[in-house]
C-alpha cells in the first residue's frame, strides 16, 4: 500500500512534466553506512524526481532499504515544494516538505519541514525547522487501545532547528567542485540541533544535463545530548539528470 501511494505521487509528476514547458530533474543515489542503531550496516537506494516551472519546484521522493531494513523495504517517502525569490539582489529559496517514515510496525514518524536557503560564490547556507510527530500504527492501537483513549498515541516535537553550512573550493558554477560542511540533516532524515554531522562532497558536471556526486558523512555521538547517541558514518553517491526543453 505504501509503494502504491508513492507511485500515485511520482507518476502524475512525470506525466505533467511531459506536457508543461519547464524542466524535469531526477536525482538518484545509493547510501551505505554503519552506526550504533545499525551495527551490521545498511544499504539503501533513493529516487527523487522534481519539476521546475518558473520560480516554483515541485517534487517527490522515496528511499528503499535494500540491506537490513528496520521495518519495511519502503524506508520513507516525501512530497515537497520550493519557491525562489530575490531580496536585495540576493536569491533565496523557501522550501517546505512532508516526510513519512514507517520505521516500526508500531510507530510512524511524520516530519513537517520548512527551510530557507541561499548561496554565495563559495558558500551554501540553510536554516529551518522540523516538526516531528510520532504516532502509533493501527496495529499498535489494536494491541493497546487504551493509548488512544488516554491521548498518548501521538508524540509531538514542534521545534527542531535545522541547519547546513558548507564551503566549496571552486565557485558553485564550476564544472567540478569539492566542499566541506556541517549539518544536522541529510536527504530523508533530520537530527536534533545538538547532533550535527560533518560531511564532504565531490560533484562533477559531466554534461549540461548530467551531474555526478559523492558524499562522505560522519555522524557525531551527540553534543550534550543523551537522546541520540548513534555515532557512525555513511557514504552516498549518485547522479542528477536534468531534462532541458
Amino acid at each position: 500500500m505504501n509503494s502504491l501511494k508513492t507511485l500515485l505521487i511520482v507518476v502524475p509528476l512525470l506525466l505533467i512534466a511531459t506536457v508543461v514547458s519547464g524542466q524535469l530533474q531526477i536525482e538518484s543515489f545509493v547510501t551505505i553506512g554503519q552506526n550504533q542503531t545499525k551495527s551490521e550496516g545498511f544499504l539503501s537506494t533513493a529516487l527523487r524526481p522534481s519539476y521546475e516551472l518558473s520560480n516554483w519546484t515541485l517534487g517527490a521522493g522515496t528511499e528503499l532499504a535494500v540491506l537490513n531494513p528496520q521495518n519495511t523495504v519502503l524506508d520513507v517517502w516525501n512530497v515537497d515544494a520550493e519557491r525562489k525569490f530575490i531580496l536585495k539582489k540576493q536569491e533565496y529559496k523557501l522550501y517546505g516538505g512532508f516526510f513519512y517514515r514507517p520505521f516500526s510496525e508500531y510507530f510512524r514518524e511524520l516530519n513537517l519541514v520548512f527551510e530557507i536557503k541561499t548561496e554565495l560564490p563559495h558558500w551554501k547556507f540553510m536554516v529551518g525547522n522540523n516538526s516531528r510527530l510520532y504516532r502509533l500504527s493501527a496495529k499498535a492501537l489494536e494491541q493497546w487501545p487504551e493509548a488512544d483513549s488516554a491521548g498518548t498515541n501521538i508524540k509531538k516535537e514542534w521545534r527542531n532547528l535545522l541547519y547546513s553550512f558548507s564551503f566549496y573550493l571552486k565557485t558553485l558554477d564550476h564544472p567540478w567542485n569539492v566542499g566541506l560542511g556541517i549539518s544536522n540533516t541529510n536527504g530523508f532524515f533530520f537530527n536534533q540541533e545538538t547532533t550535527p554531522m560533518l560531511f564532504s562532497r565531490y560533484e562533477n558536471k559531466i554534461t549540461e544535463s548530467i551531474q555526478l556526486f559523492a558524499e562522505c558523512w560522519l555522524q557525531q555521538a551527540g553534543f550534550a545530548n543523551l537522546q541520540a547517541q548513534y555515532y557512525g558514518f555513511f557514504v552516498k553517491g549518485g547522479l542528477v539528470w536534468k531534462c532541458r526543453k
